[in-house]
């Protein structure tokens, strides 16, 4: 008896460019006991669940993600995945290149290339399935300026789990070291093109050159000067 093709995932996605930093935007439903081989991507991968359970594996361990639940995965992290192995997974997929506060403000305290292990963060279904809902909807059904609503759906998707991963503490926005930062990247901007010293750039926004980087590395996840040399 010839053996029955395996059952492939149901995708939804646009058709059109998509508007950065957003590099992908899917719906998926995965058939049970579906899996996928070893691979990374080059910017965060955010899975929202609205139906079944998924496992991620890889180097450290194992990241169990269900409905509601937002699964993480970081810049380069290498994993395999497996769905629910007696009812699938049906899920909202995003692909987020690494933001910059300059740009994306304190959603680049998470998303700003900052290396961590993979996590999940719980939203909850019925903020879950409205979001998938409009991104669906977009998808299936794409109008004027459909590509810029997918990347509003996407940056509140976004902002919802900063939120989330922040416990209800004061938005980094307010916070004195994001005011810092942002001096900081203002000052960069302005003087793109020139070399800028570290002292010179910790004494723009009145710290000492320790402090300063201290500050500026926990917010972006990179150094001054090295953030200093992609803008040249």
């Amino acid at each position: 008896m010839q053996a029955q093709p395996r059952a492939q995932p149901r995708v939804v996605s646009y058709p059109g460019a998509l508007l950065p930093p957003l590099q992908a935007l899917t719906l998926v439903e995965y058939p049970p006991g579906h899996t996928g081989g070893a691979h990374a991507h080059d910017g965060y991968q955010l899975v929202a669940f609205l139906r079944g359970t998924f496992s991620f594996e890889g180097p450290g361990g194992t990241l169990r993600v269900r409905p509601g639940e937002i699964g993480i995965v970081p810049v380069g992290k290498a994993h395999r995945w497996l769905a629910d192995r007696t009812q699938g997974a049906r899920t909202f997929q995003l692909g987020i290149a690494p933001l910059s506060f300059a740009l994306h403000g304190e959603l680049a305290a998470v998303f700003g290339g900052r290396a961590f292990e993979w996590l999940t963060v719980p939203l909850g279904v019925d903020t879950v399935s409205r979001l998938a809902a409009d991104a669906r909807a977009t998808c299936e059904r794409p109008g004027a300026a459909a590509a810029a609503l997918l990347l509003a759906r996407a940056l509140e998707l976004l902002a919802l789990t900063v939120r989330a991963i922040a416990g209800g503490r004061a938005p980094l926005a307010y916070a004195h070291g994001h005011r810092v930062v942002n001096n900081a990247l203002r000052y960069l901007e302005d003087h793109a093109g020139e070399v800028v010293t570290l002292a010179a750039l910790a004494a723009h926004v009145g710290l000492g050159t320790s402090r300063f980087s201290e500050q500026f590395r926990r917010l972006t996840g990179t150094s001054p000067m090295r953030y200093a040399l992609r803008l040249r």
